[in-house]
């Protein structure tokens, strides 16, 4: 797609991908119906002999120019009417400096220009030539028809332009060229002239426009064009597996270092409710919560340290074991929750599933998450991969929100007994969907756990840019080979 403008023609629903140069035209092509999850914003695809830095002297040299003021037009091959007057008018009025002008293929053109310029030492006339980067170099301004490629070039050279014909939708490149004031867009022969002269005699016009030339956000592409496709046929070629982190990536978990000690302070006080406590201790229930919470906390910290983990089952029993009971409640307390020395199982399971409701009702969907979950489960085999204290809270969510039924597997730092990134995780999650790592991806929002544990085994990593996590920010080092904002973008990067 062009720059600035995308044709209706070019609304391809139907292909794998189609890459767009700018955010804007990115835009434009969605509005007119073609699939988000099928672009891709690349940057501009340019030769790269254009990057090559050459002086203007030597450029000049190079094409056998004096060194001096140079114009050179670039029409293309289907030319411009306008160049048969603003060639003439400008050897006549500046017959001092270098004119070029490269007619492309066109013969007709070429012909004219010769018979109209044949008494102008200063002009030379050119057809095609494969060295067009010598001479923007050569150049200190372009006189062009705006399309769009011709603009790239410019840009990429930092070669300031004069348009002096806009056919259709290059009138779009045009307007572009003057509201980022990298050249101008001349109505005729003699505002033309007038430029050029303006620019030669005051250097400071031109070397405005180069400044802003070097502040267009256009990016270079092509190579990332070729490395895109390559990696896409690769990817879709081998995988089997994908591999999803939960909060953040398929879903929002609205809890966070200002909440969490609130949402788990009334987690132990629903468990404490239910277990009617009030009535079997004399100790204060608010204490009870708050010695839970601390408790809580310090293993979290020493778990995001040593990434060994704290199931929640395990806490919530250690707990319950050291409440101290009034004694003529004791047996009838031990009867009612336990089972030998342990709680029952099914108690057990029953208080997490208490517990977890605060934080349960915090999560939230995203746009487009069952869809884009339903879809890629047809093609794929999904496993999600949490680092969560509590398995139940994780399949709750799932079913919360209805994609309990795409996952074949669901594993969490509960049941591996280590969190991500450890390889320990990584390995007992591939054994239980029972793959190797060159078939799977790894999607996640957490560059120190999702993204760390799938570059450490070369595996392909896809970090979900959601928002902006405290913990991304001391880990800027790594980094994905993949970021989306949004899950849907996940579909384009698999099709």
């Amino acid at each position: 797609a062009d720059v600035m403008e995308a044709h209706q023609a070019w609304i391809a629903p139907n292909v794998d991908l189609c890459f767009t140069p700018t955010e804007n035209c990115y835009n434009i092509m969605a509005k007119k119906g073609m699939p988000k999850d099928k672009m891709n914003i690349c940057g501009f695809p340019i030769h790269k002999k254009y990057l090559k830095k050459i002086t203007q002297k030597q450029a000049r040299t190079r094409l056998g120019l004096r060194n001096t003021f140079t114009v050179t037009f670039a029409l293309g091959g289907m030319g411009a009417k306008p160049v048969y007057d603003y060639v003439p008018a400008l050897a006549i009025e500046m017959p001092d400096i270098n004119i070029n002008v490269i007619c492309g293929k066109n013969k007709k053109m070429k012909e004219r220009l010769c018979k109209l310029t044949e008494k102008f030492d200063n002009v030379i006339i050119r057809g095609y030539v494969d060295n067009m980067q010598d001479y923007y170099a050569a150049s200190d301004l372009m006189a062009i028809k705006s399309g769009f490629s011709t603009v790239g070039e410019c840009i990429f050279t930092k070669t300031p332009a004069i348009v002096i014909y806009a056919m259709a939708n290059e009138k779009t490149a045009a307007e572009y060229i003057v509201k980022k004031d990298i050249g101008w867009w001349v109505k005729n022969k003699y505002e033309f002239v007038k430029t050029v002269k303006d620019s030669r005699k005051n250097k400071e016009l031109i070397n405005k426009k180069r400044t802003n030339l070097a502040k267009t956000d256009f990016k270079y592409s092509t190579t990332a064009i070729v490395s895109e496709i390559k990696k896409r046929l690769k990817l879709r070629k081998r995988t089997e597996w994908i591999l999803f982190d939960l909060a953040d990536t398929i879903c929002r978990l609205e809890i966070n270092n200002s909440n969490w000690r609130r949402v788990n302070l009334e987690g132990i006080k629903n468990v404490m409710d239910y277990m009617e406590l009030k009535h079997y201790t004399n100790q204060d229930i608010n204490d009870l919560a708050e010695a839970f919470v601390n408790k809580k906390e310090v293993l979290r910290t020493r778990a995001k340290k040593t990434l060994k983990e704290f199931p929640l089952q395990s806490q919530l029993s250690k707990f319950i074991k050291s409440v101290n009971i009034k004694p003529e409640f004791i047996k009838e307390y031990k009867k009612r929750w336990f089972e030998g020395p342990n709680l029952r199982k099914d108690k057990l399971k029953h208080l997490e599933y208490t517990f977890i409701q605060p934080e349960l009702s915090l999560s939230k969907r995203l746009k487009d998450d069952i869809s884009t979950i339903k879809d890629l489960s047809k093609k794929y085999n999904l496993a999600l991969i949490s680092n969560n204290v509590s398995a139940t809270l994780v399949e709750e969510i799932l079913k919360k929100h209805k994609m309990l039924g795409y996952f074949s597997e669901v594993i969490t730092s509960e049941n591996v007994g280590f969190r991500k990134p450890h390889k320990k995780f990584l390995e007992y999650s591939l054994r239980k969907i029972n793959t190797a790592q060159d078939k799977c991806i790894i999607v996640g929002d957490r560059l120190n756990q999702d993204i760390l544990m799938a570059n450490n085994a070369f595996i392909t990593s896809i970090q979900m840019g959601l928002k902006e996590h405290s913990d991304n920010k001391n880990a800027k080092n790594i980094k994905p080979n993949y970021k989306i904002t949004e899950l849907s973008e996940l579909k384009k990067i698999m099709s």
